[in-house]
C-alpha cells in the first residue's frame, strides 16, 4: 500500500468516526435583561467553568455603551467599564485566562472617535484592574477591536493604526501584572488597508495576528 492509499485510508477512518458522533448542546445562554439590538453573543470566550458573552450594543450607560456577561454554572454577573459611555461598544471582543478577563471597547472616544480601549478584570471579584490604551492614541485606530490573553500577558489589536499607510494596523502586548505595554507588533511588510490586528491570539511566548 503506497502513501497515497494510507493517507486516503486515514481520512476515511476520520470521516467514519466523525459521522457517528453526535454533539449535543449543553446550555443556551440568554441575557436576563436582554433588549432589542443588544447583540448578545457578538463575542464569546471561555476559561475553566467561566463563560464570557459580549453584548456591545447594550445600552446600560447610553446607546451602544456595551456590556459583558459572565456565567459560571448557575451564577452570573455583568461587567461594565468604570467609565462606560455611549458608543464605546464595550464587549466587542472578549478573552479570558484563569480568573482574569480582557474586554475590548474599540469605539471608546477618550482621544477622538474610535481611539479605543481595553479593560482587564479579576473575574473572582468582578473588579476592573486596568484600563489599557494605545501609547499614542489616534482617531480610528480601533484599539480593542480584538483581544487575547494567556498567563501574564495580553494582546490587543488595533487594525486602524496607520504606521505603514491607512489602516495598516498594529497589535500591542501588555504585562498583566503591571498593566504596562511591553511590545508593539507590526507586520514586516505592512501596507495600507492590511488591517493587521483585526484578530489576535497568544499562547506562552508566541502570538498570531490576522491581517485580512
Amino acid at each position: 500500500m503506497n502513501q497515497k492509499h494510507i493517507f486516503t485510508l486515514v481520512l476515511s477512518m476520520i470521516a467514519s468516526i466523525a459521522s457517528t458522533q453526535v454533539i449535543n448542546e449543553s446550555n443556551k445562554f440568554t441575557a436576563q435583561d436582554g433588549a432589542t439590538d443588544d447583540e448578545y453573543g457578538y463575542a464569546v470566550a471561555i476559561s475553566g467553568t467561566r463563560v464570557l458573552v459580549g453584548s456591545p450594543y447594550d445600552d446600560d450607560f447610553g446607546d451602544d455603551s456595551g456590556s459583558v456577561y459572565v456565567r459560571s454554572g448557575q451564577q452570573s454577573f455583568k461587567l461594565n467599564a468604570s467609565d462606560a459611555a455611549a458608543g464605546d461598544r464595550f464587549g466587542w471582543s472578549v478573552a479570558s485566562s484563569g480568573s482574569f478577563a480582557i474586554v475590548g471597547a474599540p469605539y471608546n472616544t477618550d482621544n477622538g472617535f474610535g481611539t479605543g480601549a481595553a479593560y482587564v478584570f479579576d473575574l473572582s471579584t468582578g473588579q476592573e484592574l486596568y484600563k489599557l490604551l494605545a501609547p499614542v492614541p489616534d482617531g480610528s485606530d480601533y484599539f480593542g477591536i480584538s483581544v487575547a490573553m494567556d498567563g501574564a500577558f495580553a494582546i490587543v489589536g488595533a487594525d486602524g493604526v496607520d504606521d505603514f499607510g491607512t489602516a495598516s494596523g498594529a497589535a500591542f502586548v501588555f504585562d498583566l501584572t503591571t498593566g504596562i505595554q511591553v511590545q508593539k507588533l507590526t507586520a514586516t511588510l505592512g501596507a495600507t488597508q492590511d488591517h493587521f490586528g483585526s484578530s489576535v491570539d497568544i499562547e506562552g511566548n508566541f502570538a498570531v495576528i490576522g491581517a485580512w
